[in-house]
């Protein structure tokens, strides 16, 4: 038996970053191994030609339409990261939200639920 596989290495125009992928199956063009290798990792091919990374493509768009926060998550590491305190309960006292493009993370003490 004899299988084809295809080594393909994209490069971001904007950062460096690499991204090397097995493409396998019939031979296909350049241009056929460009879209496998990047679209299903989140890179873009711009209009003008020029290849962005996921992470370049994110940075992007918080640019133009900011961050897409989720919603703040309580830590759970009861004070055993730095710069965490412990608060009375024993829990930590830090809350942290991120990106979900994935780039970007915030801190801030913890906030109490209000009671109703």
């Amino acid at each position: 038996m004899f299988t084809l596989i295809t080594r393909a290495t994209v490069v971001c125009d904007t950062c460096g970053n690499q991204h090397t992928d097995e493409v396998d199956g019939p031979p296909q063009s350049s241009e056929q191994i460009l879209r496998a290798v990047t679209l299903v990792n989140g890179w873009q091919q711009r209009p003008n030609g020029l290849l962005w990374c996921s992470n370049c493509v994110a940075q992007a768009l918080c640019g133009t339409y900011g961050h897409d926060w989720c919603q703040w998550i309580s830590c759970r590491c009861k004070g055993n990261k730095p710069k965490h305190t412990v608060a009375e309960d024993g829990a930590c006292g830090s809350d942290h939200r991120y990106c979900r493009r994935g780039l970007h993370y915030e801190a801030r003490p913890r906030m109490l639920a209000e009671v109703a």
